[in-house]
């Protein structure tokens, strides 16, 4: 079950990131809250490198380290754990 619940949340994903690369116009930037990023992860690095516009990442950390997010994108977000 949690395979097809995964693979729906992936394509569902792709299909908004590729309609917002269609209309790339009409944005002065963008806000991506992923669901499971392990699946797309490489898909989030791609459509952000191909955009001119800035993109911030919200609750959940789609990369491993500041190192692997691509030029142009952030993450806010806090953790409970934090000192």
């Amino acid at each position: 079950m949690g395979f097809c619940i995964s693979l729906y949340v992936y394509v569902g994903q792709l299909y908004h990131l590729r309609n917002l690369q269609k209309r790339r116009g009409g944005y002065v930037g963008g806000i991506i809250s992923p669901a499971e990023p392990e699946l797309v992860r490489h898909d989030l690095r791609a459509f952000c490198s191909s955009t001119a516009y800035p993109i911030v990442f919200v609750d959940v950390e789609p990369f491993g380290s500041a190192d692997e997010y691509p030029r142009g994108t952030a993450f806010v977000g806090y953790s409970q754990d934090a000192k």
